[in-house]
Order: C-alpha cells, then structure tokens, then sequence
C-alpha cells in the first residue's frame, strides 16, 4: 500500500504539471504491484480524457467502477465528461456527491488520491458554481478548497474566493475583514524593504512632505546619546510640519532605548502630529461640505434635468442645455497636492497579467503612452499570457520584463535591484495576480489600481487609487486596509485601442421597433436577486418593452435553463425576455439595445464604458462602496449624473422615463461617443497629469 500510495502522489503530481503521459506511466507502475486496481484504472481514464482520448477514459472508468463501484476518482473522470457536455446541472450534482462523500473521512484518515479527488471536486464545483450565476456558492467551495492547500497555492485559491465575494453585497467591515484574511499567506516571508511594514503598523504611513523620516533619521544619528537623537529626531519632524515641539509630545512616548525604539518613538510622534492636524482639517471639511451642498443644489436647480417629474417634457431648449451641463459630485475641494521635484526620474513599475486582450486592459494605454518621459521612467511587469494585444504595450519607451515564469520571490528580486520607487498592481485579486509578489515589498512604496474593485488586505500595499465619485468623502475609507488615493475626475481612462470599434451614432431601434429594448451585456453572475426584482419593476411600467440579456451562460442549453428559472422566480415574463449567447461581435449587437440596465453591486465597468461609446445610455444604481459605483464614476466623468439613482425605485424611475423621453434618447444614441470622447473619462493627457501628481507626492524622497 505505500508503495501504491507513493505512486498515486507521483501521478498526482504529474497531473498539476500538465503531464499526462507521466500520470498514465504512474498508474501502470500501480498495476504492476496491485493488477485490476481501481485507483490504477481511474487515473488512466483521467489522463486519458485530459488527452482528448474519451473513448479510451469512458473504458478505463468502466473498469474501475466494475472493480469499486463508487470509485471517487472514477467519479470525478465522469463529472468532467458532464462538464465537457454542458451538462450543468449533471456536473454540479455529481462534485457536490464527490465533496460530501470526502467529508465522511477524518481528514487524518486521506489518502493521496482522495485527497486529490477532493481538491478537484471543489475547485471544479467552485467554476461549476459561478457558471451558474451563484457566486456565494463558489466563494464558500474556493474557501474549503483553500483550506486544503498551503503556500502561495493557498493563497491563490484564497483570492479567487475573494473575488468572488463582489458579486453580492456586504458592508465594508465585511468585505475588509475577508480580505485580511489574504494576509496569513505571507506570514514568515521575506521581505525587501521591511521598515515599510514597520512604518505602516506605527501609523505613520502618510504622502510624503518636504522632509521623510530617513533624512530625520539619518540627522538624528549623529547625535552621540539616544536619547538626544531621540529628542533631535523629533524635533526634526516638528519642524517638518512647523508645528510647536509641545504639540508633538503631548501623547507620552516610550523613551527609546535602542535604535528600533527610536525609529518606532519618532513614527508614532509623526502620526500622532498627522492626527491632530486631520482633526482640525476635518472641521473645516464639514463646514465646506455643506457649502458644497447648498451650491450644488442651486445648480441642480438651474440645469436642465434629465428626469425632474414623472413623465419628462422637455424643451426643445432644454434638451440642448441638457447635453451640455454637467453636475459636479458633492465633495469638498479636493486636498491640495504637494508637488514635490526630485532629484532624478521616478521610476514606476506596473505589474498585472493582463497586458494582453482583456478587460482591464482597456484602461492601461494611458500609462504607457501618455507619462512624462522627462519625469519618469516606467517598466512594466507583464506575469500573463501574450497576444496580439500584448505588443501594443511594448511602447519605445517602456522596458518590458516578462515575469510570467518567475516565482514571486524571484520576481520581487528582479523588481528590488530595479530601483522601482512606486510600484502598481492593475490586477488585485483577479487571476494570475502579482499580489504574492507586492506581499514582499520589493519597492519602498506600493500601490493598487484600476483591475480590481475592494482591498488587498496586504499591509504591504500602501495605496489604493480611487476616485470622488467611488469614493465620496463622505465614505472615507471603510473597507480598505491600504490608504485612498482620490483622483479628481476618473481613477479610470477609457482607451478602446485593442480591437477596432465600430461605428456609432445611428438611430435608436425603437424608431423602427416601435417598442424600447433594454439590454444588459454583463456577466449573468452579477444580476442579484435584487436586480431581477428592479427589471421587474422596469418591464411591468413600460408595457411592450423588451429585455436583452447576453451573457455566457446563455451559450449552453443548461445556462439558458437556469436564467429562464431565476427570471420566473422573480415574475419576469419570457415573452418579452431575449437570451444571447456569448459573441465577438457583441459590440455590434449594441445597436438593438435602447438602454442598458446596470447589475448591482457589481456593476459595469468596461461594459459601461463600450456601451457609452456605442452610443446606449445605462442607467445605474450607486452604491456605498468602491466597487458599487465604478459606472456612477463613469457616468459622472461623462456629464451624464442625471442616469445615475440613488435607490432602488429611483433605478425603476429613471430607466422608464428615459424610455419615456423618446426625442432625448434619440440625442443620446447619435452623440454619446463624441460625448464620451470629449470627456474626462477618455482624457489620457489629464489623467496622466493628475495620477503623475499622486506619484510625486506618495514617492520616497530619491
């Protein structure tokens, strides 16, 4: 049996590195000390089937079930076959019977290959599970499954349950202390600029002033007593932020005893000042605040509004003024930016694995192409697939670095003796993250942007770029570990360069139709039961209309089974209800939709963006978190605020009287690409500017 069982691990791990063959040699190494094994014969028709050798897989999981009927591994070669199929609800049945017949064996009693199996079991039930539009289902499986690994492999899985966590809703404290919960994957590594981590968990971690707390330091010790260096340290810092000393050591401080001490005694002196000075700027932020709300309304009174009663008629010259207003956020001014100078160029790096045909990408352009080459050089750390979209971002003045093979150690090693001042995550907890490889801090000053919607978690990860319209100041920071950035305008620039675009500005279908059709293009996984309720509400007020809905699950027989349920469940009816499957040319299909109806919580964010460019106007629901409002942001940097509900059946109202306003939809579908165009949501030259002004004040001093 150990002989057996040493095999089996052999297999198992052929099988993790894609080597089929040798996951066959394995088996027959099994057979030849136990003939007509089951476990021998079920991992051939595994390997087999990996081949795309079904015939011989379905022969050799006959054998193995005639020797064990109810082999687990068996078992799981036949949900595999259901999945090859389409087979939804066949596949998700037979892994739920595989996991729960594994939870009958003390984890102590696990053998390799049931262990294996039910590894697969859940990691294959978690994708089975977001297919089917339940994401809380595949978060909890990826969680169990997590559970079972160590490591980054652990850590991996972990973030993929994150990710899943944003397609319902959960309050902030929630969501932050999931994502914590990312961090004891990293615990124990090393990392390459630990007094970062130091800093952070002193408080102190702040955007730079004229003054760093290096320079403080190295100053300090020259004095020859600790405690006087201890006391010149501080006094330093006092004149740094020309405040009074008295002001800096009124909360009693540990005297220093070491070194150690000292640099803690100073931080904590620091973050002490910053608090104080927070306060009193937080007064004169409320006092501001209501200003900015007194005055937004009297410009909400004198613009022309969008929907302002309950069946909208405009004026021809209302409709014109219309198109031109734009409604700032309620937000105070925003902080005044230190723009600093330095000594040599800041060096960026960016790091995702998403510089290839992808989302995301959609909105990197800008960061290699418009950046100040005088100011700044930028390396880019590309970990994913490459394709023909890839060379579009090895611009002439970009290094490039491929870390796809790299360990994240290896890869922090490489970032380390770059000199990277500033490193940038696009990807967060999205697959193939570089997260692992930020959880070593090989820059001294680490931030997340732009490819995901919540926290890290990391400690290691100093900054998270936002904008005022996610998050509002108002908001704060709830939900974040890492401190928030706001940029003035977008936190996101729109750059449809990776595929061309086809041409917008036609006529809206429902002149020829005679009927308005609603559309949603998103994934079917962010349509909560809430949303369905709301479409609902929509259908039932505008009588004849229709509702698109294309998304991937509706490209299989069992998927479209499982929309037409949910949507009964919630009174839509079929009748006016159209299922696309997945298609390239899902931008054309643009043309058949009215108005786009936006998901919650997780809402659109390139979908938002293609749909505006193509002329559809969305309507969408604003949130009170990062990740609920990305189409708010971009509704708003398009002048188009009046789209954006603040509630549930505000969202209904909105999207009938658009509906009901046909002379303005007719506006929207023939000038929202220039609209769009025009904007600060495709301004690369001022985003560039704004971010590149965050990068000078967050940097270390070089």
């Amino acid at each position: 049996m150990d002989d057996k069982e040493n095999w089996i691990g052999i297999a198992n791990r052929f099988a993790n590195q894609g080597d089929f063959r040798g996951m066959r040699a394995s088996a027959k190494e099994i057979l030849q000390i136990m003939p007509e094994d089951a476990d021998a014969y079920a991992i051939m028709a595994e390997a087999s089937f990996y081949m795309d050798e079904r015939e011989q897989a379905k022969e050799y999981m006959a054998r193995a079930e005639e020797r064990e009927p109810g082999n687990l591994r068996a078992r799981l070669v036949r949900a595999a076959f259901f999945s090859a199929d389409f087979a939804l609800e066949e596949e998700i049945k037979e892994l739920l019977s595989i996991v729960q017949a594994t939870e009958k064996v003390a984890e102590s009693l696990w053998s390799q290959s049931l262990r294996y199996v039910r590894f697969k079991a859940l990691a294959w039930l978690s994708d089975a599970w977001l297919l089917a539009a339940e994401p809380e289902f595949a978060m909890n499986t990826l969680l169990a499954a997590s559970d079972m690994l160590t490591g980054e492999e652990a850590a991996e899985c972990y973030s993929k349950a994150l990710f899943c966590s944003n397609y319902r809703a959960r309050t902030p404290a929630e969501s932050l202390r999931l994502h914590r919960g990312y961090e004891k994957f990293f615990e124990g590594v090393k990392v390459c600029h630990p007094y970062r981590i130091e800093a952070a968990e002193a408080g102190a971690l702040q955007p730079k002033a004229a003054l760093s707390v290096g320079e403080a330091m190295a100053a300090a010790r020259a004095e020859a007593d600790c405690e006087r260096r201890g006391v010149a340290l501080v006094a330093q810092q006092a004149k740094q932020e020309r405040e009074p000393l008295s002001r800096l050591t009124q909360k009693a401080l540990p005297k220093p005893q070491n070194e150690d001490s000292l640099r803690l005694w100073a931080w904590e002196a620091r973050a002490n000042q910053r608090r104080m000075e927070e306060e009193k700027e937080y007064e004169a932020f409320k006092k501001e605040l209501e200003e900015e709300r007194r005055s937004k309304e009297r410009r909400e009174a004198r613009a022309a509004s969008l929907f302002s009663g309950a069946r909208l008629s405009p004026s021809p010259a209302q409709r014109i003024q219309m198109a031109s207003v734009r409604v700032q956020p309620t937000a105070p001014p925003m902080e005044k930016r230190c723009v600093r100078t330095f000594s040599r160029k800041l060096r960026i790096g960016y790091i995702s694995p998403d510089f290839r045909l992808h989302a995301a990408a959609y909105f990197f352009m800008p960061l290699v192409r418009d950046f100040d080459a005088a100011s700044f050089e930028v390396t880019c750390y590309a970990r994913g697939k490459r394709d023909r979209v890839t060379s579009l971002f090895r611009q002439k003045r970009v290094q490039w670095k491929d870390v796809s093979r790299l360990s994240a150690r290896d890869a922090a090693r490489l970032i380390e003796r770059d000199g990277i001042d500033i490193l940038v995550d696009l990807a967060g907890h999205t697959q193939g993250s570089g997260l692992p490889v930020l959880a070593r801090r090989p820059a001294p000053v680490q931030m997340t942007a732009i490819g995901y919607m919540a926290t890290t978690g990391l400690r290691a990860v100093d900054y998270f770029l936002s904008d005022i319209y996610c998050s509002p100041w108002d908001m704060g920071a709830r939900g974040f570990s890492e401190k928030v950035l706001r940029m003035p305008h977008s936190h996101l620039c729109y750059a449809p360069v990776l595929r061309d675009m086809p041409k917008s500005g036609g006529e809206a279908p429902f002149v020829k139709n005679g009927y308005i059709t609603f559309g949603s293009f998103n994934n079917f996984s962010k349509v909560s039961d809430d949303m369905l309720a709301l479409w609902r509400g929509v259908l039932e007020r505008m009588k004849g209309g229709r509702l698109v809905v294309k998304s991937k699950i509706c490209s299989i027989a069992a998927g479209r089974k499982i929309v037409k349920e949910r949507l009964q469940r919630f009174g839509i009816p079929l009748a006016q209800v159209e299922l696309r499957p997945y298609s390239p040319d899902y931008l054309e299909q643009y043309t058949d939709i009215d108005i786009v109806l936006d998901t919650f919580p997780y809402t659109g964010g390139v979908t938002t963006c293609e749909a505006l460019y193509m002329g559809v106007p969305v309507i969408t629901k604003a949130g009170g978190t990062h990740g609920s409002r990305f189409s708010t942001s971009i509704l708003e940097n398009a002048g188009l605020s009046q789209l954006v509900a603040r509630g549930d059946m505000e969202y209904v109202r909105k999207a009938v009287e658009l509906a009901d306003s046909p002379d303005i939809l007719r506006r929207l579908h023939r000038d929202l690409r220039a609209r769009t165009e025009a904007s600060p949501l495709m301004d690369a030259k001022g985003y560039m500017k704004d971010l590149e002004d965050i990068y000078r004040e967050i940097a270390e001093d070089v």
